[in-house]
């Protein structure tokens, strides 16, 4: 499991989620039912074989991998780090999941943008 996670209000309705020292299989949830974007991205470390996905689910029992808005493909990083900031589906649960491989000390960031009332 990710032994460093922070979280950051850089805005008004924006929050960054920093997670540090993931490794393979390692999953973090987090229940944003208001947020209007939600986007991550790889930030360090060696992927290995080990893809970055970002699920969703309506009840935090069933996850299903997102999409990009839009889009037909994944919202994963499975290549590199730091080469993308990659959108994702609106959902009202969002896991993090590292699916596969072996990685170890990968860090990823997720910006969630909240509907500001």
């Amino acid at each position: 499991m990710a032994t460093t996670h922070t979280i950051t209000e850089v805005a008004p309705g924006v929050t960054l989620f920093l997670f540090t020292a993931l490794a393979a299989s390692d999953a973090f949830d987090f229940n944003v039912p208001d947020a209007d974007e939600v986007a991550f991205q790889v930030l360090s470390g060696s992927l290995s074989g080990t893809v970055v996905r970002m699920q969703g689910s309506m009840d935090g029992t069933a996850f299903s991998p997102l999409n990009v808005p839009y889009g037909l493909f994944a919202a994963a990083e499975t290549t590199a780090t730091n080469t993308a900031v990659i959108p994702c589906q609106r959902s009202r649960i969002y896991r993090l999941a590292m699916v596969g491989g072996t990685a170890t000390n990968i860090s990823v960031g997720v910006l969630i943008r909240r509907r500001v009332r």
